[in-house]
């Protein structure tokens, strides 16, 4: 139907017969407003906001976790390379650094690592001049309860970055 009667050639309401309906002008014209769009916007970015402040505890701590795998990984290289002992040497609850010789010698300059907020267990970590440690030890990192764990294994030669998030 076009809307125009045939008989008579006179203008007919097309909604008048109910062959055309409101919803099928509407329709026509799909899609989302401005203010639809914004509203979602707005939405998501709440919801992200939300997420993104409970993460990042664990992620510091288990960030922290791998630097003092990294650093550990270092004193060995540095062990192996230059044919002395080296040591990674924690000096107070928050920060260690790595030392020749044994873990009283001359610290490494630019060595010294402090981490706020985090809690070490006591450690002294000692490679060889062939880069295997004197003996195994694992390493407790602590933030707000949580718990992080390296662990270093003499049997494997390596320091193994073993992570583990661990909760109380």
């Amino acid at each position: 139907m076009t809307g125009v009667d045939t008989d008579s050639h006179r203008h007919v309401d097309p909604f008048a017969d109910g062959f055309l309906s409101a919803w099928s002008i509407v329709r026509a014209e799909e899609g989302f407003t401005l203010m639809e769009l914004i509203m979602v916007i707005v939405i998501i970015g709440m919801m992200a906001t939300s997420a993104i402040s409970i993460v990042p505890d664990d992620l510091d701590r288990v960030g922290w976790a791998r630097q003092l795998v990294g650093d550990l990984r270092v004193a060995q290289s540095y062990a192996m390379n230059r044919g002395v002992d080296y040591c990674l040497h924690r000096i107070n609850d928050n920060s260690y650094e790595i030392c020749d010789t044994s873990c009283s010698g001359a610290s490494v300059p630019g060595s010294l690592v402090t981490v706020p907020g985090i809690v070490f267990s006591a450690f002294d970590i000692l490679f060889d001049r062939l880069g295997q440690p004197t003996g195994s030890s694992a390493i407790t990192l602590t933030e707000h309860g949580h718990t992080s764990t390296v662990t270093v294994l003499a049997t494997t030669e390596l320091a193994m970055g073993h992570i583990q998030a661990q909760e109380p």
